[in-house]
């Protein structure tokens, strides 16, 4: 059976005028994240979505020889990144490849994700997608765990919700993106044991549910047998016991905790009172669940949770643009359910394939993550994107009500509207005045003309843009030595893009440890076929070249620079 709904397209496939308000919209949202593309160099975070790729393309093997763990998905990225230095014959530019690449496959998700939602409401599609348009994670618009993960998400979510409850291929196809998005947070697994007992609960008063997931578990398994052979075929069993330990010990990532304390670093980085908001919806819920006639109440109750998602959106906005940037989700989701709540005709599937795995992502991608409320509320788009489409929904049984007037009605709905603008408008503001790690856009005044960051702009007075110019011809001097094993201390990763000529010899292109360097002491006693012929160390890094001795062992001829010190192995 097609899930139908009667405020959205049916069948999906016919013209409305929606697509055309969609198309005029899509494109001026194209326009503006063409213009803002070229804008910021992250200098760390955005170079290692190429350099680990890189790592494994020169020969890593998975889990033993790489400990980071978003190595997973980043091994996707291995061809794409081969196949641009096999066109090019070097990686200058290949940043600026990749946010375009990236902004190519974001179009195609928002496409695809507003194709299936209209399905369900029009205008709950129309708003979603173009919100899920102009956001991306961390405003870092480049192909990682974070961005790619949640397109992925999102459009699963979006095809579990409005697919035929009988259809195979679908529920195989979401199995598929959903493995993509497990490899960027590998706790989201967690979602699958919870879509495994939810079927198996209900398979015998609806055989169906059963069935979908069966074929969800294909795609699934699909998309997972290929890393499972790669992994046994370079590595043994006792080497990967071995070395998954030092991947869930990463330093960059989230560790088990109790739950106070697990709470407590969900929000940190959250704007100030955002525990005191949270509490004041959960009891707002409360109250509404016990109110046996909610429905002649629905309009007090929702001003309530409006007047909440207004404060909590109003609390992000005092710290926009360098701060809170993912704030206005968790909002959005919270109305939402409220809205959920008071609607009578529910569409359930959205509720159960799009609400329920959002707040599970958001919960999952925190555990993955040492960034608190930031890794939480991205992820808690998903779980937006079902609230937009809750709210239309509520609407438009408001505005069919007989009981209700009119113009309460239509105020009502323009109080959600304006949390809907409210929180459109902070993503616009921020990709507009933000950029990840660097200045301004406005401040700009220069593109980078050579080297990984090739047609980024930034401004000349920072940090990045000098220490760039200077890292660069000394990698060039290191790039006319004979081929070796490099190992960079620094977090940037970029290094090992721009001396390509030699092989990464390190746990990781990003280093997690550099305080103490245990880390690398440890893979090079594990890995002595991976000890470096030259070290590239960065001043600024606060590492000293007799620091770097000491943990490799060994004799080291040494080389000044005006910005870094070269050790050769003698």
């Amino acid at each position: 059976m097609q899930i139908r709904h009667p405020s959205g397209n049916r069948s999906g496939r016919r013209f409305s005028p929606y697509d055309i308000l969609f198309a005029l919209c899509f494109l001026l949202i194209l326009a503006f994240c063409i213009w803002k593309l070229p804008y910021g160099f992250g200098r760390d975070d955005e170079a290692l979505y190429a350099s680990l790729p890189l790592h494994f393309a020169q020969g890593a093997r998975l889990i033993t020889e790489e400990w980071n763990l978003t190595q997973f998905f980043f091994l996707l990225m291995t061809p794409v990144i081969s196949l641009f230095h096999a066109v090019t014959g070097s990686f200058d530019g290949v940043m600026m490849f990749l946010r375009m690449l990236y902004l190519a496959i974001h179009a195609l998700t928002v496409m695809a994700v507003y194709a299936r939602l209209r399905r369900i409401n029009s205008w709950g599609a129309l708003l979603a997608g173009c919100l899920l348009f102009l956001f991306t994670p961390y405003d870092i618009m480049s192909c990682s765990y974070n961005t790619i993960g949640l397109d992925c998400m999102m459009l699963a979510a979006a095809m579990m919700a409005t697919g035929s409850r009988n259809s195979r291929v679908l529920p195989a196809i979401c199995g598929v993106l959903f493995s993509v998005a497990v490899l960027a947070t590998p706790f989201l697994a967690l979602l699958f044991v919870l879509y495994f007992l939810y079927a198996f609960i209900s398979r015998g008063k609806d055989i169906a549910v059963w069935y979908r997931f069966v074929w969800f578990t294909a795609g699934v398994a699909a998309a997972a047998l290929p890393y499972l052979l790669l992994v046994l075929s370079q590595n043994s069993l006792q080497e990967i016991l071995s070395g998954l330990p030092l991947l869930l010990d990463d330093p960059s990532h989230g560790k088990g905790t109790g739950i106070l304390e697990s709470a407590a670093q969900l929000l940190r980085n959250a704007p100030s009172g955002t525990a005191l908001l949270f509490a004041l919806y959960i009891i707002h819920l409360l109250v509404m669940l016990m109110d046996k006639k909610r429905g002649s109440h629905c309009i007090a109750h929702l001003i309530c949770a409006v007047l909440i998602s207004l404060a909590a959106l109003l609390q992000a906005m005092r710290s926009l643009p360098n701060e809170c940037y993912h704030a206005m989700f968790p909002p959005l989701a919270m109305l939402g359910l409220t809205a959920y709540v008071l609607t009578k005709n529910k569409c359930k599937p959205v509720f159960a394939f799009m609400f329920v795995p959002g707040v599970v992502y958001g919960l999952t991608m925190h555990f993955s993550s040492n960034n608190g409320y930031y890794a939480f509320s991205l992820a808690m788009f998903v779980a937006a994107a079902a609230g937009i489409l809750m709210m239309a929904d509520f609407v438009r049984e408001l505005l069919a009500a007989d009981n209700i007037s009119k113009q309460l009605s239509r105020l009502a709905a323009c109080a959600m509207l304006l949390v809907y603008l409210a929180a459109a408008g902070e993503a616009c503001y921020v990709k507009l005045r933000h950029t990840f790690w660097d200045t301004d856009p406005r401040a700009s005044d220069m593109t980078i003309s050579s080297g990984p960051a090739k047609g980024m702009k930034t401004h000349t007075d920072t940090d990045n843009a000098a220490v760039y110019d200077a890292v660069i011809r000394d990698l060039a001097d290191v790039n006319a030595l004979p081929a070796g094993k490099l190992f960079v201390v620094d977090h940037r990763s970029w290094c090992y893009l721009a001396a390509d000529r030699h092989q990464i010899s390190a746990y990781s292109p990003w280093l997690t440890d550099l305080d103490t360097l245990s880390r690398v002491s440890r893979y090079y006693q594990l890995h002595p076929n991976q000890m470096p012929d030259y070290v590239y160390i960065l001043h600024d890094s606060g590492v000293s070249p007799d620091t770097v001795k000491q943990a490799l062992g060994g004799t080291w001829a040494r080389q000044d620079r005006e910005i870094s010190t070269l050790l050769v192995r003698e």
